[in-house]
């Protein structure tokens, strides 16, 4: 039988460093996103008082902006949704099956979890100060 690959310790290194420096952009965009959001829907800045719009509107150009990149990306001809029959076989043979009726619910669910959660934290930012936000 052949032997498993062990990754070297420069490929541990990269991806240590690819990691860590995802979750520093990841931490700093989050946090300036909040502060966006807080200045948006203090009376002081945007007073813009509609979290559940906000958050709408920014499901709707996310949306808008990844589909059709996914759809060019997809040589499938499924449009970046990898749902339905197989229209293509892999290089190894195998049919790309795309996702089945389990995966999208578990697709379906995380989409939910998320939207409640940047809605929660959206409306969070109308009550509470940025800094018990930021903490909590």
């Amino acid at each position: 039988p052949p032997t498993p690959h062990r990754p070297s310790a420069m490929e541990c290194n990269n991806a240590f460093a690819a990691g860590a420096g995802s979750s520093v952009v990841f931490v700093v965009l989050n946090c300036a996103m909040n502060l966006y959001m807080k200045w948006l829907f203090s009376p002081t800045g945007g007073n813009f008082s509609l979290p559940w719009t906000m958050l709408a509107v920014q499901q709707l150009e996310s949306y808008l902006v990844l589909q059709p990149v996914l759809a060019f990306m997809d040589s499938t001809g499924r449009f970046g949704w990898g749902v339905g029959r197989p229209r293509r076989q892999l290089d190894s043979g195998i049919a790309d099956e795309g996702l089945g009726a389990k995966e999208l619910w578990q697709v379906f669910a995380m989409t939910c979890l998320f939207c409640l959660n940047v809605g929660l934290n959206s409306l969070s930012l109308v009550r509470i100060s940025i800094t018990l936000n930021q903490t909590a």
